[in-house]
């Protein structure tokens, strides 16, 4: 086997279907307004960050700290990306009374409704994929996702 050939198409496919998910023109077109009076467009980053601030506490307050641990990524990243999110009206900044030093998050109901939404269209997707896959491909495709997921988690800890 040519290791580097094998990477090379690896690298390759992962871009045309990163491509493919990544298309500018694909965003979610609610068919709303948001807060600034704009037609609702969400990226596919905006509903990843949706989602996962939704399932770090089942949909409850979420601190900026919290985001920023659990998306790997800057309290300033994670404080521009909520800032954007609040803009378009799909979370809210709440300060507690008995905790005031810390901000926390939590997804509204209009970005509730669309992750439903979403959710749904993904779950066809992924039913007709393993259709067109078949039983043993598709099975074969989870062990092998499964694998990459402990290889990337593991050089992250390195």
């Amino acid at each position: 086997m040519d290791e580097k050939a094998v990477a090379r198409e690896m690298y390759h496919l992962m871009f045309l279907f990163r491509r493919q998910a990544d298309n500018p023109d694909d965003h979610i077109h609610e068919g709303r307004t948001c807060r600034h009076g704009a037609s609702l467009r969400i990226s596919h980053r905006d509903m990843m960050f949706l989602n996962g601030i939704r399932q770090l506490h089942e949909g409850e307050l979420v601190k900026m700290s919290e985001l920023s641990s659990s998306f790997r990524i800057t309290p300033a990243a994670i404080s521009q990306v909520v800032r954007h999110l609040e803009h378009e009206g799909l979370v809210e900044r709440v300060v507690l009374e008995s905790d005031r030093r810390s901000v926390y998050v939590r997804i509204t109901e209009l970005a509730s409704e669309i992750i439903g939404k979403q959710e749904a269209k993904i779950n066809q997707n992924m039913i007709e994929l393993l259709h067109y896959l078949g039983e043993e491909d598709a099975e074969a495709l989870l062990r092998i996702m499964r694998k990459c997921v402990v290889f990337v988690n593991q050089k992250h800890e390195q």
